[in-house]
């Protein structure tokens, strides 16, 4: 389970020591010591203590741990980091997508100021280089950056673009079924774009009760079991080229566990 939250003070040993081991173990790639030396000041803990009081800091929570952090002031994005353990496995994206549908409330472009290890990231959802920066650093070695920005229109009007899928699976498949979609799951939430994924069973039903009651438990299973997935995307387009990788790689595999091809609706939020 995934979640993103506003980061509290009792947070702040934990979101520094992400960032400091993610800035050492990733800068030096790229960067002489200087510049190393910059970042590793530039989010100090007092930095970061202060924007985590000015509510601008937020933490992504997986099972429990901390393993990423992400920071915005107004529509700029800053201090996007993830613990080195945990990088390679959709995390920082998942963290930018969050934070660009809390800007796009109020804002219709995205702003930040790019390190060499993050431009290629920022670049692949779309930000575009509006200003190529150098900044002094100690001993004259010079910090070069680059300012990107992206535009949000389609995601500030509040619209989404939502797939909700049924799978009809075999009463012998359940097991199956359901250790496939952990696998499934985990690849979606990687994808470009993606705001959220759900997979629910249906098991329960109104039918026979009384309303305000809770639901009652389906007992008898007739010809299928019934799952469904609810998919969000910030476009059409990024769910497009997600939908062809969702065929490619597990069409066939669960035509095996269906009784029948699964459904697929699509629609815009409203």
């Amino acid at each position: 389970m995934k979640e993103y939250i506003l980061a509290k003070t009792a947070d702040l040993d934990t979101v520094f020591n992400i960032v400091q081991n993610s800035i050492k173990s990733t800068y030096p790639k790229y960067y002489p010591k200087e510049v190393v030396d910059f970042f590793c000041n530039l989010h100090s803990r007092e930095n970061i203590l202060k924007d985590i009081e000015g509510e601008s800091v937020g933490i992504l929570i997986v099972e429990g741990k901390c393993v990423g952090t992400g920071c915005h002031k107004g529509n700029h994005i800053t201090r996007v980091y993830v613990g080195p353990e945990y990088q390679g496995k959709g995390y920082g994206t998942y963290i930018m997508d969050r934070l660009e549908e809390k800007i796009a409330k109020k804002a219709s472009t995205a702003v930040l100021d790019a390190s060499l290890p993050a431009a290629h990231l920022y670049s692949s959802r779309g930000y575009k280089t509006v200003e190529h920066c150098k900044y002094p650093v100690e001993n004259n070695v010079i910090l070069v950056y680059e300012v990107m920005e992206k535009e949000l229109t389609l995601t500030r009007k509040g619209k989404s673009f939502i797939e909700m899928k049924i799978f009809q699976v075999k009463p012998d498949k359940l097991e199956q079924f359901e250790t496939k979609i952990e696998e499934m799951a985990e690849n979606q939430l990687k994808c470009l774009g993606c705001i959220s994924l759900k997979y629910f069973k249906r098991f329960y039903t109104i039918d026979g009760i009384k309303l305000g009651e809770p639901p009652r438990e389906l007992t008898k299973i007739v010809k299928c079991v019934k799952y469904y997935s609810f998919w969000e995307f910030d476009t059409k387009e990024n769910y497009g080229k997600a939908i062809k990788a969702f065929f490619d790689d597990y069409n066939k595999e669960l035509q095996k566990l269906l009784i029948a091809p699964f459904d697929i609706n699509l629609g815009d939020s409203v």
